[in-house]
């Protein structure tokens, strides 16, 4: 009888050892974080969180380098990053000069964040323990600079009574760790794109630019539609134009001059047009179906001049879904 008191008594104590020695994170629950859960973020960090999500989606593009655990970072800036856009890639990079310049690789992106942890430090402060991380992000628009900014952010974790911290736990504290400092990136990045699709929301000051409509074949006039809409979002999307479109065109000429848009098929005949809609560049292009891919071919013209100034052609599986990402690379190599 004595023997089995003891045992109970024996296994109390070792539950009250054994819930002494589990770390605390310093306004976190009391548990280790092991699981993608953005509930470790403190109410302040979770208040930055924008409510609604936005339409666009982003790319991350970090790089760790030995500063941090890339599955803990990877996981937290797609948390974070999903709840406030409308979907989110972690593409991280291994080498550092794979991470440096303008992000070429994602030409054809709208938003790109790159974030680099510069460094990832622990310090003990008595009886607790100190993680710091610093580094700078950017935010790209279609591989264009828009804003840069420096991190730096601190979690304290309470140590266990008896023990200290290992290797575990110092691994693991870098799960809320990066969750809140994702959220304090994503709370400058979301802003700034927000701030840039605002400003580009008034584009009467902007130069002009007509797209015409994309000739080709009348039995392949869904293809034709399609790179047309594309030409036009991304001519929308660049920020750099105010956008004439077939209809708006029609809305502003003559009969004459209308007749004569309705019978255009060549780049000096839609430079003309261009002029008389007030645009100072037109692009024109057409599709055609060669096989099983799709030919599209496109010229960007100065409507003064009467010139091409620039001519690009892509060839790309005859599919609808790969025109817009193609069409948005064509734009943009016509007018960079």
């Amino acid at each position: 009888m004595k023997s089995v008191v003891s045992c109970k008594v024996g296994i109390g104590l070792l539950v009250a050892i054994t819930l002494a020695v589990k770390p605390v994170w310093a306004g976190f629950n009391s548990e280790l974080f092991s699981e993608s859960k953005l509930e470790v973020l403190t109410p302040e960090r979770q208040a930055m969180v924008p409510a609604e999500k936005g339409t666009d989606s982003i790319v991350i593009w970090p790089y760790y380098g030995t500063a941090g655990e890339a599955d803990f970072w990877n996981r937290a800036f797609k948390d974070v990053f999903d709840k406030a856009f409308d979907s989110s890639r972690v593409d991280a990079c291994n080498y550092r000069s794979d991470c440096e310049g303008p992000p070429s690789k994602f030409e054809n992106e709208r938003w790109v964040v790159r974030v680099m942890l510069k460094d990832l430090q622990n310090e003990r402060k008595g009886p607790s323990q100190s993680y710091h991380v610093n580094g700078t992000y950017e935010l790209f628009d279609y591989g264009k600079p828009v804003k840069t900014w420096e991190f730096s952010e601190i979690l304290e974790v309470r140590a266990p009574i008896f023990g200290g911290l290992n290797a575990r736990d110092h691994r693991n504290a870098q799960g809320p760790l990066a969750h809140n400092t994702a959220v304090v990136i994503l709370d400058n990045v979301f802003k700034a794109v927000q701030e840039r699709d605002k400003g580009q929301g008034d584009t009467s000051a902007l130069p002009k630019i007509f797209i015409s409509g994309i000739g080709g074949s009348d039995s392949i006039d869904n293809v034709r539609t399609a790179v047309l809409d594309a030409f036009l979002t991304a001519a929308s999307e660049s920020g750099t134009y105010n956008v004439i479109t077939e209809a708006d065109a029609k809305a502003m000429l003559t009969a004459a001059a209308l007749q004569q848009m309705l019978g255009c098929d060549n780049e000096n005949c839609m430079a003309n047009i261009g002029q008389l809609v007030g645009a100072s560049n037109v692009i024109y292009g057409s599709a055609a179906v060669v096989g099983q891919d799709l030919q599209v071919t496109a010229s960007f013209i100065d409507s003064r001049t009467g010139k091409v100034v620039k001519r690009t052609r892509r060839t790309i599986p005859n599919r609808l879904g790969v025109i817009p990402g193609a069409v948005k690379s064509m734009f943009r190599e016509l007018t960079r």
